[in-house]
């Protein structure tokens, strides 16, 4: 199980990093404060993420919808995309 803190590649250009800007780090990231995460695909550009309450989470470069949120806009923090129910 996943705690929220993950090592992404230092690269940020599309926000993939989470940390709200698009600023590079080598720091550890974590996630999302007030959620937990059992899977992860993190890509070279764009994220997604399981929580334990099943539901899909998703943030990084959007420009062909690959963050399945129904927009091209590019996310640099964690935004629900679908909810378990």
């Amino acid at each position: 199980m996943l705690y929220g803190l993950i090592i992404f590649n230092p690269s940020n250009s599309y926000g993939q990093l989470r940390n709200g800007t698009t600023e590079s780090s080598d720091k550890l990231i974590k996630i999302k404060e007030d959620v937990k995460f059992k899977k992860i695909s993190a890509g070279e550009i764009s994220n997604l993420a399981i929580d334990n309450e099943g539901n899909l989470w998703s943030w990084g470069e959007n420009n062909k919808g690959q963050l399945g949120n129904g927009t091209t806009t590019n996310n640099s923090i964690p935004a629900l995309v679908k909810a378990n129910k």
